[in-house]
């Protein structure tokens, strides 16, 4: 998904921008960025893989400041990997097919704030007309994207189950603790406590990682794989009141951004990627990208010295573009103590298999439960290739949506509702979850005053089952859940007003 106003922030980073873009839908395996709700992944701590799309989310801290409340404020190493669309093109009479990426210019690794949303609008013709309906994304930092049901003219919610809220006559925006971002840059938790006007919750000046379009050419960069060619400091507030200094080094990396199918030729251009920061320590986070045209990242070297590597496949394409997005290989982690390199291979047909560096197996069975959006349904866990040492399956609830060129394409509300352990010995454990109504909202289709239900995420009732044999035993456990946003909890709707959704008010259990 775009996301050039995350990139270059200041405290604006938390103004609410938008954006427009024309799909067949959102968030497919094609397109996805960022981390879904309720998917799959594996990884490490910064690092993460999705085990339905094969796609790679890089999510490194690099400076964050502890603020009052729930406030948070910080920057992160963000990365997006290049998508890719089919389009045809005709002179005259003579036509030819071209791929072309999605997100030029914005792709390797970036600076970006930890916090906000831009929005994304998406226009989707209806199937067999010239119909066009549209609909407001969410667009979280690390590049995931939330579909927005309007339900008044001042309010629309996700329908993903991730609890965000947005009045889309004012832009401004609640995430699920009630923290408020504001389009004048000003974040705001329920306690009232504020980051505004270049300040923030404790009154310190904070600013952002600069663009190369920006950098004042100063500052050392350590050697990498390519040439430097532009360079900058920047500071920032640090410890006991002092100030901490920064320093980007860019380099030039030859990537493809026009494929021509017809007669096998392509266009390339030079991009300006992130080859290291600087911390003010003296380590730096360096980073090399691939020379194959696609410009993937394949190693990323730590401040500590340890080192991961990535290798990277051509990936599959439910819509059949001739080449599809790219997807992680293997994932190599050198910790620079002494051991040496520890590889996990990762191969895609349908469901993924994960071999550790131990040789153990581990196969993650993938379901599409929306237009080419799959999420896993069974994870079988090896010792080795061969002895099945358990199995753990999951079912979702889900219902139709509206978001698809055709109806019956699209599903919302995906969430998991049960998950089912199974032993070699037959031993089967199992449990459940119910969620909250929800809301309602009307179909955003031309013409169409078909109601749908959306969720809020929050499960309510949590039923935990004991082992039996060939099936779930007895249960064990029930646990009744209920927030105060809901009825007749008081003030119930005050706290509904202003998207207190994850706040508790009583937990019973039986």
């Amino acid at each position: 998904m775009k996301r050039q106003l995350l990139i270059r922030v200041l405290l604006c980073a938390f103004m609410v921008a938008a954006s427009a873009q024309t799909l067949l839908g959102q968030d497919t395996d094609e397109v996805e960025q960022g981390i879904k709700a309720y998917g799959m992944y594996r990884g490490g701590d910064f690092d993460s893989i999705s085990m339905t799309s094969g796609n790679l989310t890089i999510d490194a801290p690099l400076i964050s400041w502890p603020q009052r409340g729930k406030l948070h404020l910080g920057y992160m190493l963000n990365y997006a990997r290049p998508n890719f669309k089919q389009t045809t093109r005709c002179l005259i009479d003579t036509c030819t097919v071209h791929v072309v990426r999605t997100n030029p210019m914005f792709l390797g690794i970036q600076g970006v704030s930890d916090r906000g949303f831009s929005t994304s609008t998406t226009t989707i013709t209806e199937t067999g007309t010239q119909v066009q309906f549209g609909y407001t994304s969410l667009v979280g930092p690390d590049g995931s994207s939330h579909i927005m049901a309007q339900i008044s003219p001042t309010l629309s919610e996700s329908v993903d189950g991730t609890g965000l809220f947005r009045n889309p006559t004012t832009g401004v925006v609640y995430d699920a603790d009630g923290i408020k971002y504001i389009a004048t840059g000003m974040l705001e938790d329920s306690n009232g406590n504020q980051i505004t006007g270049g300040k923030d919750s404790v009154g310190r000046t904070v600013g952002s990682p600069p663009l190369w379009s920006a950098a004042n050419g100063l500052g050392t960069c350590p050697t990498g794989a390519l040439p430097v060619t532009t360079k900058g400091t920047w500071t920032e507030p640090g410890p006991n009141g002092g100030t901490s200094t920064f320093v980007s080094c860019w380099a030039k990396v030859s990537v493809i951004f026009d494929w021509d199918i017809t007669d096998g030729t392509h266009t390339s251009t030079n991009e300006t990627r992130l080859q290291s920061i600087v911390l003010p320590n003296g380590t730096a986070w360096m980073f090399q990208y691939s020379t194959d045209g696609y410009g993937d990242l394949t190693q990323i070297t730590l401040p500590t010295g340890g080192t991961i590597s990535y290798t990277w496949i051509e990936g599959s394409s439910c819509s059949g573009l001739e080449i599809g997005p790219r997807q992680v290989a293997s994932r190599t982690v050198n910790a620079n103590d002494g051991t040496g390199n520890h590889t996990w291979t990762y191969t895609y047909n349908g469901s993924t298999t994960v071999i550790d560096p131990l040789g153990n197996k581990t196969v993650y069975t993938n379901t599409a439960l929306s237009l080419c959006s799959s999420y896993t349904t069974s994870i079988q866990y090896y010792q080795g290739t061969s002895t099945l040492l358990k199995t753990v399956s999951t079912q979702y609830s889900r219902t139709a949506g509206p978001y698809a060129p055709s109806l019956g394409q699209n599903y919302i509300n995906i969430v998991p509702n049960q998950i089912t352990t199974t032993w070699p010995n037959g031993k089967v454990s199992q449990v459940t979850k119910t969620y909250d109504s929800g809301f309602t909202f009307t179909s955003p289709r031309y013409n169409d005053s078909t109601q749908y239900t959306g969720l809020y995420g929050k499960v309510t009732i949590e039923k935990d089952y004991d082992y039996g044999n060939n099936g779930p035993g007895s249960l064990l456990k029930q646990i009744n859940t209920s927030y105060a946003w809901q009825s007749p909890n008081p003030n119930y709707s005050s706290y509904l007003a202003n998207n207190m959704i994850n706040l508790v008010y009583s937990v019973n259990g039986t």
